[in-house]
């Protein structure tokens, strides 16, 4: 009897079939069933599927007749399972040789009806990209169900490993819809006793061109609004929904606001249809309960930023309607008495302000690093193409989440600059053995060590909607007073740089190499948001070169071909 069955739908992969069926065939777990349900592919995957089958026993092919959606093809195959516990593999994507055997040990020290893992995406010819999933913070068990309901974490049911009595005890099965993973994952979590959490990356998600991710349509649009239909009436029948009213709203939100910018993306090859799309998904808003006015001053009382994003939104959304395409000259010009009157109660950033200290310490390093160079360290591709030796033993700046994929790598300082997640993860943040930690001042209470914590005065009006520096990068010569936010953290890194008084910086793993899916810059989009970047890259450059210091490039492939290009090899 098998203690693990891997479910995999398959609908026309003939490309990508291969590479995934291999990566399960191959891992270090014995004891599984492998479930393959073919949903009527038109290319030459069943013929592949076959191959296989004569190669492997423990492969059971199944097949619809005519195509039903991944969400009855995994069905089929819950039903069909004998294993203690499910795994799940999209067609398309592949996995490491260990998962099964790691997540299936974890689960059996902890007795978890469900382990979680995680994931990074790929580009479509499977070389890596930067992206990965959020690390899992400690205590996440006590917060998990409404870190998923409010899409705190990306809701997927192929990274976890899942016993099989969770689905069939409680009647869990997909529904046929786009976005079935939105509809139906939360639900688990909400059965599930207990779940264990691994940071280790497992899987790799292959997001290839054609895929739903990349494209919009009205049954996309139904089925968003209808996977919060599913998630209201769940918590309904559950009678908790006043206890997860605040999250359930985020919910809607943020798949609204994620919902405009796969619109806005779409729109640059399909200008006929986008007016079409933003008529259908305003009506959409003005028939839901879920936007109503009382909801949204819940969430403006309580979330400001994302209610502004949300009233951003809107107005993109109307300025579309208007055939007006400048989102810039509709938010400033027509729209900005508007906003500023309904976000003019929020105290949020007043309440950060008063939270800020008057940064003496960090006085302490100014110059300390006179004419000596440093390296900013970015977790983009060409990081991954260096030897990491070859970063030993020099001044390095990492920032935010760096350790999730340098583990063994001990940088000189830390900049952390998002709130969240250094609260997050504090406890992981503490334990790191770095002489120099940055952290903003209204942060710096969640750390221990104030030996090695230097807090500094963040300025917050690139992030202040209501500021006329709004995504407008600047930048400090005097540290001790305050660092100015931009669109990457590099840039704080940088100011840091300037302060300490490093002569040579270095530039490694910052490429700014995405495709449109995947990049947003505070909600804009690739185009925007890169431009964005770039033009404060320029700016910091300005300020070095004036100052006779320079910067330089490590990364061939890179878009910040401001600064001059050299090989890494100068570091040994």
């Amino acid at each position: 009897m098998p203690k693990i069955s891997v479910i995999i739908p398959v609908f026309n992969v003939e490309t990508y079939l291969r590479i995934c069926l291999k990566s399960v065939i191959a891992q270090t777990f014995k004891e599984i069933e492998i479930i393959l349900i073919d949903d009527a592919s038109t290319d030459s995957s069943y013929k592949i599927m076959q191959e296989f089958q004569m190669r492997d026993s423990r492969i059971i092919l199944l097949r619809n007749n005519n195509k039903k959606g991944p969400g009855h093809s995994r069905n089929k195959a819950i039903k069909k399972a004998r294993g203690e516990y499910l795994a799940f593999v999209d067609s398309d994507d592949f996995i490491s040789s260990d998962l099964l055997e790691k997540t299936y040990s974890l689960a059996q020290k902890e007795k978890s009806d469900m382990v979680k893992f995680r994931f990074k995406r790929v580009q479509d010819d499977g070389s890596p990209t930067s992206v990965v999933s959020p690390i899992y913070y400690e205590n996440i068990q006590k917060a998990i169900f409404k870190e998923i309901l409010s899409v705190k974490y990306i809701s997927v049911i192929w990274d976890g490993l899942y016993k099989r009595t969770l689905f069939i005890d409680n009647n869990l099965f997909f529904d046929n819809m786009y976005y079935e993973d939105v509809a139906f994952c939360f639900k688990l979590f909400f059965y599930a006793k207990k779940i264990s959490f691994s940071n280790e990356i497992f899987y790799s998600w292959r997001e290839r061109k054609g895929s739903i991710t990349r494209s919009i349509n009205k049954k996309q649009i139904d089925d968003i609004f209808k996977s919060l239909d599913i998630t209201y009436d769940f918590l309904i029948e559950q009678n908790c929904y006043e206890v997860y009213e605040k999250e359930f709203i985020e919910r809607c939100v943020i798949r609204y606001n994620i919902l405009v910018s796969k619109i806005k993306d779409f729109s640059s090859s399909h200008t006929k249809t986008i007016k079409k799309h933003f008529i259908y998904v305003e009506n959409k808003i003005n028939q839901s309960i879920y936007f109503s006015k009382n909801n949204l001053d819940l969430l403006k009382s309580y979330k400001p930023f994302l209610f502004m994003r949300y009233k951003q939104n809107r107005l993109i959304s109307e300025s579309y309607l208007l055939q007006k395409q400048d989102f810039q000259t509709v938010f400033y010009n027509l729209n900005i008495k508007l906003l500023r009157e309904q976000l003019k109660t929020s105290n949020y950033i007043n309440q950060l302000q008063k939270q800020m200290k008057v940064c003496n310490k960090i006085t302490t390093l100014k110059n300390k690093f006179y004419k000596k160079r440093c390296v900013i360290v970015g977790l983009e591709t060409s990081l991954y193409s260096l030897n990491p030796s070859i970063l030993q033993n020099k001044y390095t700046f990492c920032f935010n989440d760096f350790f999730t994929k340098l583990s063994d790598f001990k940088p000189t300082f830390y900049v952390g600059d998002n709130s969240d997640f250094i609260e997050k993860n504090a406890s992981i943040i503490n334990k790191l053995d770095i002489p120099y930690k940055f952290i903003p001042s209204h942060s710096s209470h969640h750390l221990k060590n104030k030996n090695l914590v230097y807090a500094f005065n963040e300025n917050l009006d690139y992030d202040g909607i209501l500021s006329p520096n709004y995504q407008k990068a600047d930048f400090s010569f005097e540290a001790e007073k305050q660092l100015y936010k931009a669109a990457m953290t590099a840039h704080l890194c940088m100011q840091l740089a300037y302060y300490l008084g490093f002569e040579t910086v270095y530039l490694i793993g910052i490429d700014l190499i995405y495709d449109n899916s995947v990049l947003t810059i505070n909600s804009d989009t690739t185009i925007e948001g890169i431009t964005k970047v770039l033009e404060d890259f320029n700016y910091v450059k300005t300020i070095f070169e004036n100052d006779g210091r320079k910067i330089y490039n490590l990364s061939y492939k890179s878009a910040l071909d401001m600064f001059e290009t050299i090989d890494p090899k100068i570091l040994e």
